[in-house]
């Protein structure tokens, strides 16, 4: 059980359905139930005598409850944190409640029907803000001692982000899947350098930790880092259905966005659209438009008419609001490497990388539109 995944479970007679989706995402219950019934084309609300779920609901899983399963019992293990900074430390301490109780303490089949109010099920004992500071802070104090800062510039700097990569290289950091085969995210401390390109120290890493720190949740402190530096440009003074948006930051790595908890929901429902399209060429910039939009033509031609690679495969991808990811196209092999020199700068292993669009002369200067016939991958 990792508590990144909220495990949601619909108790009916004789049978538990159970299903799994990213934590962070709002309306979980509602999507779960949605599995369900698909699953289960027989299966109606009057049927389900319990939902149980690893975290507290959101604002639309309160909503469903009550209108879609107002008998039904609800409990849960851990509280939702407010706000996308609370969960390095809620996580933190959802590990730690696990290490001391793996098994749920509420597997057994509920007496009697009705609605509980979320978090009087009398069952879990939540950790006291005592320990959810204290397993925080050993989590810091652990991945300190091999140089990495989870939150905010270290002292030279530098800042804990993601960034994507086509084929997985464990020199570069814990390689955790996106797409199967194609997209791989990592992270490292990024700083930038006198030459005007970017220093990557990596993370030193073994079975997916670092410093016996899960490395999806540093993966997730390195979104909201990077979060907290996006620019975001606009076809529209008001984002809607036919706008095209820009995602930018200083210093690079704004194409990793889309591993931001909720990047595909909170995009999808600002473009008014179920599912979003999602260029990204290379790590320092990505552009999105919403599913069937003319903006979405317009994504294609903006990455294949780029001139800057490094670790990705330009590609475009297609992400629904539960956050999975599909790859619509992509030009099918790497156009061209990028200079980087890799070197031990006396905290980590690391790599020089050029920023896009301030690459070195002679460096990807094919377009990859001369390559990259559309529709090529479909």
């Amino acid at each position: 059980m990792d508590p990144i995944r909220n495990l949601v479970r619909f108790r009916v007679k004789g049978e538990v359905l159970e299903y799994a989706m990213p934590a962070w995402i709002d309306g979980g219950l509602r999507k779960a139930w949605r599995r369900a019934t698909e699953d289960r084309p027989a299966l109606t609300p009057a049927a389900v005598r319990a939902v149980r779920s690893l975290w507290g609901p959101a604002a639309d899983d309160t909503a469903f409850l009550r209108e879609v399963l107002p008998r039904a019992r609800y409990t849960y293990r851990w509280d939702r944190p407010e706000g996308t900074d609370g969960w390095s430390a809620a996580l933190a301490a959802a590990r730690a409640d696990l290490a001391e109780h793996p098994d749920d303490p509420e597997d057994d089949e509920p007496e009697e029907d009705g609605v509980d109010e979320p978090g009087d099920d009398g069952v879990d004992e939540r950790l006291a803000a005592e320990s959810v500071a204290a397993a925080l802070d050993e989590m810091v104090q652990a991945v300190a001692s091999v140089g990495i800062t989870p939150s905010g510039a270290d002292d030279d700097g530098f800042v804990l982000l993601p960034v994507l990569l086509s084929e997985p290289d464990e020199r570069l950091g814990p390689m955790i899947e996106q797409v199967p085969g194609r997209l791989y995210a990592s992270f490292g401390m990024h700083g930038p350098t006198e030459r005007g390109t970017t220093l990557w120290r990596h993370a030193p890493h073994e079975d997916g930790e670092v410093a016996g720190v899960s490395a999806q949740l540093l993966l997730i402190k390195a979104a909201t880092n990077l979060a907290g530096g996006l620019v975001v440009r606009c076809t529209d003074k008001e984002p809607n259905k036919d706008s095209l948006l820009e995602f930018s930051r200083d210093g690079g790595n704004a194409g990793a966005a889309l591993t931001i908890p909720g990047f595909g929901a909170r995009q999808a429902e600002l473009l008014g659209a179920e599912r979003i399209v999602v260029g990204v060429p290379c790590n320092d910039v990505c552009w999105v438009a919403g599913e069937g939009s003319p903006a979405a033509d317009r994504v294609y031609e903006l990455v294949r008419e780029h001139t800057h690679t490094d670790y990705l495969v330009p590609a475009v991808y297609l992400i629904d609001r539960d956050d999975r990811i599909e790859v619509l196209d992509s030009v099918g092999e790497a156009v061209s490497r990028p200079q980087r020199q890799i070197m031990n700068d006396g905290h980590m292993f690391a790599t020089f990388n050029p920023i896009c669009p301030e690459q070195p002369p002679g460096t990807d200067e094919i377009a990859l539109s001369e390559l990259w016939p559309r529709g090529a991958d479909r």
